[in-house]
Order: structure tokens, then sequence, then C-alpha cells
């Protein structure tokens, strides 16, 4: 009984670090996209009011976390 334990925990931990591993890279792939999007759609309006780009990377940072939680 004692090596399914430990078989079942080892195999639980591959199972997590892999799906977690996947989960990371989509995470990234998706926000990666989204950042070149919205600079893409965006770059018209920042130019025009002539924002600085330490207002624009503020801007990104505060983005963030509103895309990550949807």
């Amino acid at each position: 009984m004692r090596t399914f334990d430990i078989m079942f925990k080892l195999l639980d931990r591959y199972v997590l670090t892999r799906f977690l591993s996947i989960l990371m890279g989509a995470m990234v792939a998706f926000i990666t996209v989204f950042l070149v999007v919205d600079v893409v759609e965006n770059m018209d309006k920042f130019i025009d009011a002539k924002m600085p780009r330490q207002a624009m990377v503020a801007y990104y940072l505060y983005t963030l976390p509103w895309f990550v939680s949807i």
C-alpha cells in the first residue's frame, strides 16, 4: 500500500508540473499577442497625445492584470 501512495504522489506531481508548464506557456503567448495587438491599435492615439514612453509602459503595466484575470 505504501508503494502505491508514493507512486500516486509522484504521478500527481508529474501531471501537475506538466499542466502548469503548459498553462504558463499559453499565458505568456496570449499576453504577448495581446500586447502586440494593443500597441498596434493604440499607437496612433499615443502619438497624437504625445504621450511619453513612461506613461505608455505604465498603461500596459496597469492593463496587464486586467487581461490576465480574463
